[in-house]
Order: structure tokens, then C-alpha cells, then sequence
């Protein structure tokens, strides 16, 4: 991954932080192994204790870049003590607004991207607000909401969304979080269950772009324009090319006759050897 920030006075001091905040929140204490496992549509002890640790050690560093890469907007060119303080208690105090258990699969997908140069994710790179509305965000959100369980379903959303029971549930979280006209066509997105990939895949970015801007709203305290719904729908309508080849393995149902997809393109992504310079 990419070098953090060295060990000089004031930055060591704002590394040691994020080192810290980054092993509190994305360690095993932060990001339970049944989060994972349920999030890879596997149960615990389908992951091996070797994977797990590969798991583990990734996310912690992972979120180390994360949270590092969002502090770095907060920083003046020269530190005084004053930027430090202020900079250490908006990471202590999870100002960044680090969501683990998904922003885990966040720095997999850009690992993966990058060939091993840093898990960083364009979230982190523009201001806390904006990154609700942000199209570049929003697109990014396609891929790590594949591994997202909602509402204690036990597996991805992509299978929940394929059985009667994963549907109701859903239906009957958003009844509760949700009201007025995002949580009104979330529920009748649900009402009738898609019966082929392409349908599937369709009504899954339908679902994401409904509660990206739903949260975006949520988020800001304030009704999103209408030009900023506009580029997030149009967002929404051209995925990058990685998503596409692992949501038709998804909506195929490929999982039903290989549990381990979710759990090898984890391990694919997070496995990603950096490329090394021409000599």
C-alpha cells in the first residue's frame, strides 16, 4: 500500500492517530468475522482462519489509507499545533463519517483497480458533504453494496433481493427508515420479484441509485436539487466495466453452485500484486 505519513514531527504525531483510530474501527473489534461471513453470503466457519487473517490484516491497513486519505483535505501545507489537535479529534471522534464493515469492500475494489498501489476510495477524497452527491461517488457505490447486508438478512443484498422472505424483510426495514416518496418506490421496486439477470441487475441499480439519493438527503439535512439528482441518476447509468463482469456472475446466481464467489473476488481483489517498476 501506499507510504503513510512519516514519522516526523507534527504528521508522526497525526499518523500515530490514524494508526490507532485504523486499528480500533477496521481490527477485529471493529469489523466482526460474522459481519464478513454474512456479507460473503458464507457462514463463519466457512471462512478459514489463514483467509480470515488475510481478512483482517488487509482491512486494518486499508483502513488506515482511508482514514488518512480523508484527513489529508484538512491539512495546511505548514502544521501548527492547533491543526493537530483539531485534525486528531475529527479522526477520534469518527468525523470522517468511516462506515468499516463496507468501506472495507470500498478499498478492495480500489486495491484491485490501482494493481496494488493504494486502497484508498474517491469517498475520501472529496469533502464529507459532498461525497453524498459527488456522480464519481455515487458510481462507486455499485460494487461494495454487492457484499452489503441490510436489515440482519444473513447474505448480500443481491441475495436477499432473490427470495421471498429477503424481500419482505427489506420491504419491512425501509417501511421503518424510510418514508415519503424515497421509501414509497423503494417499496414498490420490491413488490414483484425480477426473474432473469438482466431484470435482476436492473432492479438492484434501481435500488442502489433510490437510496443513494434518499441518503444523500438524509445525509445533507436538505432536499437534493434537481441537477443533483439528474448526474446521480445518470451516474447510476454507466457502471465501470469490473462491476458489470461481477454483477452477471451475481445475477446469474452463480453463488447457488459456487458458495465461495464473494469470498474469492474478496481475495482476488485484496490479493492484488503491485506492479513492479521497469529496471
Amino acid at each position: 500500500m501506499s507510504e503513510r505519513f512519516g514519522p516526523e514531527y507534527p504528521r508522526g504525531r497525526i499518523a500515530q492517530t490514524v494508526e490507532t483510530q485504523a486499528a480500533k474501527e477496521f481490527g477485529p473489534e471493529g469489523i466482526k468475522k460474522q459481519e464478513v461471513a454474512h456479507a460473503l453470503n458464507l457462514k463463519d466457519d466457512q471462512i478459514s482462519n489463514d483467509e480470515w487473517n488475510e481478512i483482517s490484516e488487509f482491512a486494518v491497513n486499508a483502513g488506515a489509507e482511508l482514514i488518512q486519505s480523508a484527513a489529508a483535505k484538512d491539512m495546511p501545507d505548514i502544521l501548527k499545533p492547533r491543526d493537530v489537535k483539531r485534525i486528531q479529534r475529527r479522526i477520534e471522534q469518527d468525523k470522517y463519517r468511516m462506515i468499516p464493515s463496507h468501506d472495507l469492500f470500498h478499498a478492495a475494489e480500489t486495491y484491485r483497480l490501482s494493481k496494488g498501489k493504494n486502497a484508498g476510495a474517491r469517498f475520501t477524497e472529496v469533502d464529507v458533504d459532498k461525497r453524498y452527491t459527488d456522480s464519481q461517488a455515487v458510481t462507486d457505490e455499485l460494487y461494495p453494496v454487492l457484499f452489503l447486508e441490510i436489515a440482519d438478512t444473513g447474505v448480500p443484498l443481491p441475495v436477499a433481493l432473490s427470495t421471498s422472505e429477503g424481500r419482505r424483510t427489506i420491504t419491512e426495514y425501509i417501511g421503518e427508515t424510510l418514508s415519503g416518496d424515497a421509501g414509497q418506490s423503494l417499496r414498490k421496486l420490491l413488490a414483484e420479484e425480477a426473474q432473469t439477470p438482466e431484470t435482476r441487475k436492473q432492479e438492484y441499480e434501481a435500488f442502489v441509485e433510490c437510496v443513494a439519493i434518499a441518503n444523500a438527503q438524509l445525509k445533507l439535512h436538505r432536499p437534493v436539487t434537481a441537477e443533483e439528482e439528474r448526474t446521480m441518476r445518470e451516474a447510476i447509468k454507466n457502471p465501470p466495466e469490473h462491476y458489470t463482469k461481477f454483477a452477471a456472475r451475481v445475477f446469474s446466481e452463480e453463488w447457488k453452485s459456487n458458495p465461495r464467489l464473494f469470498l474469492d473476488e474478496l481475495l482476488e481483489c485484496i490479493r492484488t500484486k503491485p506492479e513492479l517498476p521497469d529496471l
